[in-house]
């Protein structure tokens, strides 16, 4: 149960019903997963507060299970939420205590995405890209955390772009495209399509870039309200087109057929 394959606002309705049916039947592990996967709903809304604020309920759930299993992922996600909403400092502090966790428990998921954590957290672009390198490399060495490597793609993809380096900006995008068009990972894909509207914009295409935002949105059946890079890159393009042609390129992006949509994601 989640957004993944782009309808969010029925995977909104469908965990909501089912968190309130645990927690009326004392179901506590049903009450771990319903508030897991609540987190990244309340994201996507804009409310990365009240989103880690499910993934610590998801947390207290799970130790109350007596399992350490996932808890570092947890642990991770609550600083990437913290992080969305401005607190850079609580974010460094749940990906310092999830690494120690990770290392404990042996979980390369959680290193990875902790590490993809701290590229976002960082200032400089060579720090940052460095991070994301590192991400990426203990993401590609198994098969269960390979589903990391798009986000980390894309993330690196714009640290090419703000470098000037358009050119590994279009073979990043590229290979996180076709990774998530393989997996049907929606959420992931319209990710990429935010980038590869920056890099719309980079090569002086502001139209493609603002059709390309609707299709991000085409993809993944909702607006991404907590993306503060998202949020950067929006507003780029409307200061380059103006509201009305801004709202006009990106409306054409939301009303073109799936396949469409998909067929619009070329670097």
């Amino acid at each position: 149960m989640s957004d993944g394959h782009g309808d969010a606002t029925a995977a909104r309705e469908d965990l909501t019903a089912a968190h309130a049916t645990f927690e009326r039947l004392g179901d506590r592990w049903g009450l771990f997963l319903s508030s897991q996967a609540l987190g990244p709903l309340h994201s996507l809304d804009g409310d990365p507060a009240r989103a880690a604020a499910s993934y610590r309920e998801a947390l207290a759930r799970l130790e109350a299970l007596g399992t350490v299993d996932n808890v570092p992922e947890l642990v991770g996600q609550i600083g990437h939420e913290l992080f969305r909403a401005g607190d850079r400092e609580g974010a460094l502090t749940e990906f310092t205590r999830a690494l120690r966790l990770a290392e404990r428990t042996g979980s390369p998921t959680a290193v990875a995405w902790v590490t993809y954590g701290l590229g976002k957290l960082a200032t400089d672009p060579d720090a940052a890209r460095s991070r994301y390198e590192e991400a990426l490399a203990i993401a590609m060495r198994d098969v269960s955390t390979e589903g990391l490597a798009p986000s980390i793609l894309a993330a690196l993809a714009g640290v090419e772009i703000r470098r000037g380096g358009l050119d590994g900006a279009r073979d990043h995008l590229r290979d996180a495209i076709e990774r998530t068009v393989r997996s049907a990972d929606m959420p992931s894909l319209a990710t990429a399509a935010h980038v590869l509207a920056e890099l719309a914009l980079a090569e002086d295409e502001p139209e493609r870039a603002a059709t390309l935002l609707g299709t991000a949105v085409r993809i993944r059946g909702a607006v991404d309200r907590g993306d503060p890079d998202l949020a950067r890159i929006v507003a780029a393009v409307r200061e380059r087109l103006g509201d009305d042609a801004y709202e006009k390129a990106f409306r054409e992006g939301t009303e073109l057929a799936r396949e469409d949509a998909l067929a619009r994601l070329t670097p």
